[in-house]
């Protein structure tokens, strides 16, 4: 029997209920991790987790606001054991003209999509390196953050800045073993896609180069590569996964 890609191996994952977190949760499962499911809907945790466990995962969720820096420092502190970390916790926020948009809009959208990962970041880094154990970090990004859209500034901006975040971190962080990276999907079909899109998606689909939108396991199938010994060699790289759009 070929042993499994993570066994023996604990997954912390944010944004862990829906859409791109739970299809790396399950996939992290499959391949035999025990998982630190993290997110604001615990109904959401417990679906993922049930599933997680039926591939014989143990799992813990923690329904919390990852912005709460004492609640996330408790609960990184307190972990036994930390192989791999996804930031992946994130918001499309307000959209619409920059002279449109509220400062409450700036800190809510920052505070979620850039404020939250910066906090995980350096609590799963100080965890690898006061136990001096090697780790794998992906952080969340989006093609948003290499491209410009129209009425998207807090959204675009909160993903340039998680690349450059991560790619900062990552020169930082590789002597001691902590290797970071970065996953920039494109268009997935994910619940806040249809927020944003609603009654487009189809012509969303028809819009990328592959005439198809990316499934959020796609998106995990990436994401578990970088988290293995097999992309050994990638550091503060930007991986994007987009259906050729970009280009």
């Amino acid at each position: 029997m070929n042993k499994k890609e993570f066994s023996n191996k604990t997954a912390f994952i944010t944004g862990a209920g829906t859409g791109i977190g739970a299809a790396t949760a399950l996939l992290f499962a499959k391949e035999g991790a025990d998982l630190v499911l993290v997110g604001r809907r615990k109904e959401n945790l417990e679906t993922t987790a049930k599933i997680a466990s039926d591939f014989g995962s143990k799992v813990s969720i923690h329904s919390m606001d990852v912005n709460d820096n004492t609640s996330l420092k408790n609960l990184i502190t307190s972990l036994p054991q930390l192989d791999i970390a996804v930031n992946n916790a994130g918001i499309e926020g307000a959209l619409g003209d920059i002279i449109n948009l509220t400062s409450d809009d700036y800190d809510i959208l920052m505070n979620t999509n850039v404020k939250s990962l910066w906090l995980c970041m350096q609590e799963q880094i100080r965890w690898m390196r006061d136990h001096q154990k090697p780790g794998h970090i992906i952080n969340i990004s989006s093609v948003a953050g290499i491209r410009a859209f129209a009425e998207s500034s807090l959204y675009v901006g909160s993903k340039h800045a998680v690349i450059g975040i991560s790619q900062s971190a990552a020169l930082e962080q590789i002597r001691y073993g902590i290797r970071i990276n970065v996953v920039s999907p494109g268009a997935v079909d994910t619940p806040m896609l249809s927020r944003i899109f609603s009654k487009n998606m189809d012509a969303l689909s028809k819009a990328q180069p592959i005439k198809r939108l990316a499934q959020p396991q796609e998106i995990a199938e990436a994401i578990a590569w970088l988290s293995s010994e097999k992309s050994s060699f990638v550091v503060g790289h930007n991986l994007i996964i987009d259906g050729g759009k970009t280009i």
